[in-house]
């Protein structure tokens, strides 16, 4: 008897090693990388920039989106730690506070509590990397992800 895998074990072993490489790749960025990442990103999908706060452990990126011809505040949290429902739930206040209409919280580790893995509002690891591998602003450097910066349309960008 021979134990062949079944499709979807290939598949699940594929998807396995693919999130291994993205948590590998994303495990060397700095705060400063990842901002850098987000931003590039944000231009690339017609986003404006509104500003960034800077914090110990996180820094915060306001953009402004136009949907249906009005322009809404959006905030980006990005993090180098594991995302928790505190950090949602304190993100979720911030948000209201700020009179931001939406938000999204990128996180360099892979959440570890269920509800915050499934959350439409947390970008984790493998998320954040297949936007990278889409995006021809990001380029490839010893298997991580790093800005284009030949582009002059990016340069302001990264004073923020």
């Amino acid at each position: 008897m021979s134990l062949a895998l079944a499709p979807d074990d290939s598949a699940s072993t594929v998807d396995a090693a693919v999130a291994a490489r993205d948590a590998a790749a994303m495990s060397v960025l700095t705060l400063e990388d990842l901002r850098r990442l987000c931003q590039t990103l944000a231009v690339e999908l017609g986003l404006l920039p509104g500003g960034l706060q800077r914090y110990g452990h996180y820094a915060d990126l306001r953009l402004t989106s136009t949907v249906l011809l009005r322009p809404r505040q959006v905030l980006i949290r990005m993090t180098l730690e594991a995302p928790t429902h505190a950090a949602l739930a304190a993100l979720a206040a911030a948000v209201v506070e700020v009179g931001c209409a939406d938000f999204l919280l990128v996180a360099a580790a892979a959440p570890v509590e269920r509800e915050v893995e499934g959350s439409e509002h947390v970008l984790g690891p493998s998320a954040f990397m297949e936007l990278c591998r889409r995006s021809s602003m990001v380029g490839w450097a010893d298997g991580r992800p790093v800005v284009r910066t030949a582009r002059p349309d990016l340069r302001p960008w990264h004073r923020v």
